[in-house]
């Protein structure tokens, strides 16, 4: 019991005791906060803004690749001027004449269900 009685008295005596810093060292201390704070809050933020640029930058060269290609296709494409008349063989007519086309979808059904 003696023993028991002995540490509380410590422990009271030990909750007395308040050891107070020097108001400088809490400054010292605030001041490497704020810098450990701002330093990873700049490093994070310039990444994420460089990360940022470069996809912007990357769909802009894309989307300039695909419509230099588009422009070039469009102006390879006659604009609504017939350029020449293609004239027709008797065999072509073939393919003009009624009874003929209903020939060549018998043809082509009976090919495409083999029974």
């Amino acid at each position: 019991m003696e023993e028991n009685n002995s540490f509380e008295n410590i422990k009271r005596e030990a909750q007395k005791i308040e050891i107070t810093p020097p108001q400088r060292s809490w400054y010292k201390l605030q001041r490497r906060l704020k810098k450990a704070e701002s330093a990873g809050r700049r490093k994070t933020f310039n990444l994420n803004f460089i990360v940022s640029i470069a996809a912007i930058g990357l769909v802009l060269i894309a989307s300039i690749a695909v419509l230099n290609i588009e422009t070039r296709n469009m102006q390879n494409l006659p604009k609504g001027k017939i350029v020449e008349w293609e004239t027709l063989d008797s065999e072509d007519v073939f393919f003009m004449d009624k009874g003929q086309i209903k020939g060549l979808y018998a043809a082509y059904a009976q090919q495409a269900d083999p029974i």
